[in-house]
């Protein structure tokens, strides 16, 4: 059985500001992607949400796969 904390998510919540739906984006797109991201004070939250909701769907993002990555390594679930 694992801790608790081993599943716990990263990626924002629907109650996340603005600022930080845009950090986590600018973060986490890649490529073509990351160009549709215009300046912050651009962009509606709405529009960012989307954004979020999009690239969460089907991608598991935990805050324990980013630590694990910082020392070269990769967690197999």
């Amino acid at each position: 059985m694992s801790a608790p904390y081993h599943s716990t998510k990263e990626a924002p919540k629907s109650t996340s500001r603005k600022q930080e739906l845009y950090d986590w984006l600018n973060d986490n797109l890649e490529g073509p992607e990351k160009l549709k991201l215009k300046p912050v004070k651009q962009m509606r939250r709405p529009e960012l949400w989307k954004m979020v909701q999009d690239l969460k769907n089907g991608n598991e993002y935990y805050i324990v796969d980013k630590e694990a990555l910082k020392y070269g390594n990769t967690v197999v679930r």
